[in-house]
C-alpha cells in the first residue's frame, strides 16, 4: 500500500477538505484517471504539515481579529452588544471545529446544508454564520465581516439562543425596569384652570347684595370661594383613594372625562331637561287643564308652562302632581344618566371583549323579528390578553358623575348665599357627601361591563334602568333635577334635618317620638346603603366572572352564557322564596 502511494511514509492518509468553490470545480477535468484521483486524495507529509500549520495560523489570526473587534464593540455599545459578540465568537469557533468532519461528506449534503443555513439566517434577520469555503490549495479563508460594527450591532434582533438563555445584565434590566409615570399634560392643565376660573367668576357674580362697597364685595367674594371649596375635597379624595386603580387608568383621560361632564354634560342636560319639561307639561295640561291654552294669544305657547303664576292661573293639584312627577322623576333622571353615559363614551374608549355589529338580514318570510344589532366577540391578535378588570368602567363613570355633581352643587351653593340663609358651610359639606350621582353612575358602569366584557345581551334601556330608578326615587324624596334653579330648601333635597330641627329632635323627651319623625329618612338611608353594598358585591363578582371566562370557559362562550343565565334564574327563584 505504501509503494502504491509512492511515498513510503508510515502515517495514515488524511482526506482533503471539500472545495466549495464552483470555479475550482469547473476546472476539474472529467477524464482524469484513477492515479490522478489518488494523488488529489493522498497528500505528502510535507503538504499535510503545511496545511495544518496554515490552518492554525488562520485560526489564530481570526481569533485576534475578533478579539480586537469585540473590544471596540464593548467600548461603544451596551451589554447587549457584548453578549451578541460573544455569541457570534462562540458560533464561529463551533463552525471552525465542525469543519474538520465535513470533508468526508458528499457534494449534495454539503450544498443542501449550506442552502438551509442561508435561508434560515435570512428569514431570522440574524448574522450569517462564518464561511468555511476552501481554495484550490486547501487553505481556509476566515470570514472578514463576521461581527458588524458597533452602531449596527445594537439593532440586531436576538437569536433563539440568546432569547432562551439571556445574559444576567439583560435579566436585571428587565426586572428592575419601572413603568412610565403618568404626568399631566398641558391640555389637562388648561382644562383644570378653565374650571377653576369658572368657579371663581361664578363666586364673584353670586355676591348678594350686589350694591355693596368694593371692600365688602371682595370680602363676600372670598367667603363664597371658601364655601364652594368645601364641596370639592370630599368627593375628589374618596374617588381617587377608594375607586381609581392607577394601573388601569390614565390621569389625563380621567381629567378629560371630568371636564366633559362638568361643561358639556351639565349644559346638555340642562337644555334637554328644559325642552322635555316644556313638552311634557304641555301634554299634561292639555289633558287636565285645557283652559290654559286660552292664554296663548298673549303668551307664547313655548313659555306658557313656565309663567302660570305670573298670569294668575292656578292649576289643579292633580295636574301639578302629574306634571312634576313625569318631569322630575322620569324625564330628568333619564336625561342625566344618559348624558353621563354618553360623556364617557365620547371622552374615552373603554376596553371591551365584545363589540356591537349589525345583524345580517335573514329570510323575508321569517315570522320572528331579528334584532338589528348584536354583540360579537372581538378577534384579538396573538399575544393580546382579554379584558378581565372592569375598574376602567367604574372609574370613568364615577368621574363623569362627580363632574356633573360638582357643577350642580357649585351652582346651588352659590344660589344659597343670601343674608337669611344659615349654615352655608355645613350645606356645602353635605352636598359633597350626598352620593346619589356616584351610586347611579356605578350602576350604569356595572351594566356596561356585563355587556361589553362578559357578553351579556343587554339593550340600552336595561343598562340605564337601575340608575334611573334610584335617581327617580331620590327626586321623589326631594332631590331637585338640574332644570329647577332655586335652592330655598336645600336640607330637604339631601333628606337631612335643619340644624335647629335637629337640636329640637335631640332634646325630645322620648325615643319613640324621635324615631317617628326620622323614620322616613332612616329608611331612605338604609336603601342607599343597600345600593352601595350591591355595587361593591357586583363589582367583584363581574371581575371573577371575567377571569373565569378566559380560564375555565376559554373558547366556550355558549357554556359561559348558559351559566350566567342559570345564575340569574336561581337568584330570581331565591328571591321569590
Amino acid at each position: 500500500q505504501q509503494q502504491q502511494q509512492g511515498q513510503g511514509y508510515p502515517y495514515p492518509s488524511y482526506p482533503m477538505p471539500y472545495n466549495n468553490n464552483p470555479n475550482n470545480q469547473q476546472q476539474q477535468q472529467p477524464h482524469q484517471n484513477q492515479e490522478n484521483k489518488k494523488n488529489t486524495i493522498f497528500k505528502t507529509p510535507t503538504s499535510f504539515i503545511q496545511r495544518q500549520q496554515q490552518r492554525q495560523q488562520e485560526i489564530q489570526n481570526a481569533r485576534l481579529r475578533q478579539q480586537q473587534q469585540q473590544n471596540s464593540v464593548s467600548a461603544s455599545s451596551s451589554s447587549l452588544s457584548s453578549s451578541s459578540g460573544s455569541f457570534l465568537k462562540q458560533s464561529y469557533r463551533t463552525s471552525i471545529s465542525e469543519n474538520d468532519g465535513k470533508g468526508m461528506r458528499n457534494e449534495k449534503e454539503k450544498k443542501n446544508e449550506f442552502d438551509r443555513n442561508v435561508e434560515s439566517k435570512s428569514t431570522s434577520n440574524a448574522t450569517p454564520p462564518p464561511s468555511t469555503t476552501t481554495s484550490s490549495s486547501s487553505s481556509i479563508t476566515p470570514p472578514t465581516n463576521t461581527i458588524p460594527p458597533a452602531n449596527a450591532l445594537a439593532t440586531i434582533p436576538p437569536t433563539n439562543t440568546i432569547a432562551t438563555n439571556p445574559p444576567s445584565s439583560m435579566m436585571i434590566t428587565t426586572a428592575t425596569s419601572t413603568p412610565n409615570r403618568q404626568s399631566i399634560t398641558f391640555d389637562s392643565t388648561q382644562k383644570i384652570l378653565f374650571m377653576s376660573c369658572s368657579i371663581i367668576a361664578l363666586s364673584y357674580c353670586s355676591v348678594s347684595p350686589r350694591t355693596l362697597e368694593s371692600t365688602l364685595y371682595k370680602r363676600k367674594w372670598m367667603e363664597n370661594l371658601r364655601i364652594v371649596s368645601l364641596v370639592v375635597p370630599i368627593p375628589t379624595f374618596l374617588f381617587m383613594g377608594c375607586v381609581v386603580d392607577w394601573k388601569c387608568n390614565d390621569v389625563n383621560h380621567l381629567i378629560n372625562t371630568f371636564y366633559s361632564s362638568f361643561t358639556t354634560g351639565y349644559i346638555g342636560s340642562l337644555m334637554l331637561e328644559i325642552l322635555l319639561t316644556t313638552v311634557l307639561r304641555l301634554g299634561v295640561f292639555s289633558i287636565w287643564e285645557p283652559e290654559i291654552f286660552k292664554l296663548t294669544p298673549t303668551v307664547p305657547i313655548i313659555i306658557l308652562p313656565w309663567v302660570l303664576r305670573e298670569n294668575d292661573y292656578r292649576p289643579k293639584r292633580i295636574s301639578l302632581f302629574a306634571a312634576d312627577f313625569v318631569t322630575s322623576c322620569v324625564a330628568a333622571p333619564i336625561v342625566e344618566e344618559y348624558m353621563k353615559m354618553r360623556v364617557v363614551q365620547w371622552s374615552v374608549r373603554l376596553p371591551r371583549n365584545f363589540q356591537r355589529v349589525k345583524n345580517q338580514k335573514g329570510k323575508k318570510n321569517s315570522k320572528k323579528k331579528k334584532k338589528k344589532y348584536k354583540h360579537e366577540a372581538i378577534i384579538r391578535p396573538p399575544g393580546e390578553s382579554e379584558v378581565t378588570n372592569i375598574n376602567t368602567y367604574v372609574t370613568h363613570m364615577m368621574a363623569a358623575s362627580v363632574g356633573l355633581k360638582i357643577c350642580e352643587s357649585v351652582r346651588r351653593i352659590l344660589v344659597y348665599t343670601k343674608k337669611g340663609h344659615t349654615n352655608k358651610g355645613l350645606h356645602a359639606i353635605c352636598r359633597g357627601i350626598f352620593p346619589i350621582h356616584e351610586l347611579c353612575g356605578t350602576l350604569t358602569a356595572l351594566q356596561l361591563a356585563r355587556r361589553d366584557v362578559l357578553g351579556v345581551e343587554l339593550p340600552g334601556w336595561q343598562i340605564l334602568a337601575p340608575a334611573v330608578f334610584i335617581h327617580g326615587m331620590a327626586n321623589f324624596r326631594g332631590k331637585k333635577p338640574i332644570f329647577k334653579w332655586n335652592s330655598s330648601m336645600p336640607w330637604s333635597e339631601m333628606q337631612l334635618f335643619k340644624k335647629e330641627i335637629w337640636d329640637d329632635l335631640v332634646k325630645s323627651p322620648s325615643f319613640t317620638e324621635m324615631l317617628k319623625k326620622s323614620f322616613g329618612k332612616l329608611m331612605w338611608l338604609s336603601i342607599l346603603l343597600r345600593v352601595l353594598g350591591y355595587c361593591i358585591k357586583n363589582y367583584y363578582l363581574i371581575g371573577r366572572q371575567a377571569v373565569r371566562r378566559t380560564t375555565t370557559y376559554a373558547g366556550k362562550q355558549a357554556a359561559f352564557s348558559a351559566e350566567l343565565v342559570a345564575g340569574d334564574i336561581l337568584k330570581k327563584t331565591k328571591d321569590k322564596k
